[in-house]
C-alpha cells in the first residue's frame, strides 16, 4: 500500500492559553503546532505558566540522563494517574523513588529465558481466540485484541496464571473508563493559583481507579496467603512480596505492594497493547511487508522451544517493531518540571517551568529522520541513520527512570507480531484513524482489520 500512515493534524497559527487548554483536553497532539516537527525547542508562555518542548538530543540528555534529580516528573501527572498507580515507582519522587527503585526495578528486569514461554503461552492462546471467532469476515478491533493478549502476558508473569474471560472484560472496561475520564491537562495545570482548590480527576475517574486497586488487591492479597503458608510464588507479584531494600533490609508495605501492581499492570499492559495495536495495523497497511515476517516467523519459530536464539532471528520483525515505535510511541510525551531556573538555549527558564520531552516529535523530528511520516522498517539497518536510532529514538525514556522493562516489552512486541502474522493474513478496515494521545496512543476511530487464515508452506 502507498501513502503515508495516519497522523493527526496539528493546530495553526498562534492561540491564547484557554483556547489551547481546550485542545490539550480533547487531544494533546492535534493541539500542537506543526513547527515542532522541525524545531529543537519551543516555547508556549501566558501569563500564569510556561511550557517548553525540548527536541535538542543534547538537551534531553541533560534532562533525563545528566541531571534527571533537577527535572523532577510534572505534578499534572502525578494528578491524572495518581489516583490509580498511588506513589508506585512511575510516580514517585526524591528519596522515596530511590529507595523504591532500589527494591522494583532489579525485579523487572526479567531475563528473557523466564518471560519468553509466558509470551508464548498468551500468544498461543490470543491465536486460539482469533481462530474461535463466530464470524470470521467481521473485522477485529486490533486494540481490543492486543489489550486481552498483554493483559493475559502479564498476569502469566505477574500471577503465574492467564487472565479469565471474565477478569480481562472487567480489567478492560475499568481501564477504559479510566482513560475516557481522566484528563491530562487540568485548569490547575494552567492557573497554579487553582492547585489544591480544583479537584484533579473527576469523581468518576476515581471510581474507576478504585475499583480497578480493588482488583489488584485481591489478587496481590491471595499472594501474600500463599507466601504466609510458606508456598512464596515464583511470579513477579510473589517476589515484590519477598523484597527487601538492599540498605535498610525493610519489605513493602501492603498499599506499596499494590502501587507497585497496578504500576506493572499499566506500564506493561496498557502500554505494550497500545505498541502492538499499532505495529499490527501498519502491518494490515504494508502487505508486502507483513509476508516477509510471516515467511521469517515461519523459519524461526519451527525451529524447536521459543528461545533467546530463536527471538534473535526474528529480525525483520524487530525492525518493524522499532519502527512502529519511533512512529506511535504509546507514551507520546513525558512531563517534567524545573526545580530551579536554567538556561536552554540562550532563554532563561524559570524554576517552575514545565519541560515536555515528545517522543512523538523527537521521532518524526525532519532534523533527524529521512522521510519522518513514512514507514520504512529498513532504516534500522541503513548505517546512514545509526545517529538518529542513538540520538532521536526513545519510546522507553532514557537515563535512571527509564523503563526498567524495556527489554522485555521490545522481546513481546517482536515475538507476539511474528506469531500473529505467521497463521494470519491483516488488511486495514473501517476508516483511517487518527492518533489520539489519552493516557497511551490510540486510535479514533479504533484500528480495524480484517484477520484471515494464512496458507503456511506446510499446506495448513
Amino acid at each position: 500500500m502507498t501513502g503515508l500512515p495516519p497522523k493527526p493534524d496539528g493546530r495553526g497559527g498562534r492561540i491564547g492559553a484557554l483556547r489551547f487548554l481546550r485542545l490539550l483536553r480533547r487531544d494533546i497532539l492535534s493541539a500542537q503546532s506543526p513547527r515542532l516537527y522541525r524545531a529543537k525547542m519551543a516555547e508556549f508562555r501566558t501569563p500564569f505558566f510556561r511550557s517548553y518542548v525540548i527536541n535538542d538530543p543534547g538537551l534531553i540528555r541533560t534532562v533525563l540522563q545528566e541531571r534527571p534529580g533537577d527535572f523532577p516528573k510534572s505534578p499534572h501527572l502525578a494528578g491524572a494517574l495518581g489516583p490509580l498507580l498511588g506513589n508506585g515507582l512511575f510516580l514517585s519522587e526524591g528519596a522515596d523513588w530511590a529507595r523504591q527503585a532500589r527494591m522494583v526495578a532489579p525485579l523487572l528486569e526479567i531475563e528473557p529465558r523466564r518471560a519468553l514461554p509466558h509470551l508464548h503461552w498468551a500468544g498461543q492462546a490470543a491465536l486460539a481466540r482469533l481462530e474461535a471467532r463466530a464470524d470470521r469476515a467481521a473485522p477485529v478491533a486490533l486494540e481490543g485484541f492486543a489489550r486481552h493478549l498483554t493483559a493475559d502476558v502479564m498476569f502469566r508473569l505477574m500471577f503465574s496464571r492467564p487472565v479469565a474471560g471474565e477478569e480481562a472484560r472487567q480489567l478492560l472496561a475499568v481501564f477504559d473508563a479510566y482513560q475516557a475520564s481522566a484528563p491530562l491537562v487540568s485548569l490547575a495545570a494552567v492557573f497554579p493559583g487553582l492547585r489544591g482548590r480544583w479537584p484533579a480527576v473527576k469523581p468518576a475517574t476515581r471510581a474507576a481507579a478504585r475499583e480497578l486497586r480493588k482488583m489488584v488487591a485481591r489478587l496481590v492479597a491471595r499472594h501474600r496467603a500463599a507466601w504466609v503458608k510458606g508456598q512464596p510464588p515464583g511470579d513477579l507479584v510473589g517476589r515484590f512480596l519477598a523484597a527487601t531494600d538492599p540498605e535498610t533490609g525493610q519489605p513493602m508495605e501492603k498499599v506499596e505492594l499494590v502501587d507497585q501492581a497496578v504500576t506493572l499492570l499499566l506500564a506493561g499492559h496498557e502500554t505494550s497493547a497500545a505498541a502492538l495495536s499499532w505495529v499490527l495495523y501498519l502491518l494490515a497497511l504494508h502487505p508486502a511487508e507483513q509476508a516477509a515476517i510471516a515467511e521469517e516467523a515461519e523459519a524461526a519459530l519451527s525451529a524447536g522451544p521459543v528461545d533467546h536464539a530463536v527471538l534473535s532471528r526474528l529480525e525483520r520483525a524487530r525492525a518493524v517493531a522499532r519502527e512502529g515505535l519511533r512512529l506511535y510511541p504509546p507514551l507520546p510525551m513525558l512531563l517534567r518540571q524545573t526545580a530551579q531556573p536554567e538556561q536552554f538555549r540562550g532563554r532563561a527558564i524559570p524554576q517552575g517551568a514545565q519541560i515536555v520531552l515528545s517522543p512523538w516529535h523527537l521521532q518524526r523530528h525532519e532534523a533527524h529522520w529521512p522521510d519522518p511520516d513514512a514507514f520504512r522498517p529498513g532504516r534500522w539497518r541503513d548505517p546512514a541513520q545509526a545517529a538518529a536510532r542513538r540520538d532521536a529514538w526513545m519510546p522507553f525514556g532514557a537515563g535512571p527512570r527509564a523503563c526498567p522493562g524495556a527489554g522485555l516489552a521490545m522481546a513481546e512486541l517482536v515475538l507476539l507480531t511474528a506469531m500473529i502474522c505467521r497463521d494470519w493474513v491483516l488488511r486495514p478496515a473501517g476508516p483511517a484513524p487518527r492518533p489520539m494521545a489519552r493516557l497511551t496512543l490510540r486510535g479514533q476511530p479504533p484500528l480495524m482489520a480484517v484477520v484471515t487464515p494464512r496458507r503456511r508452506s506446510d499446506g495448513t
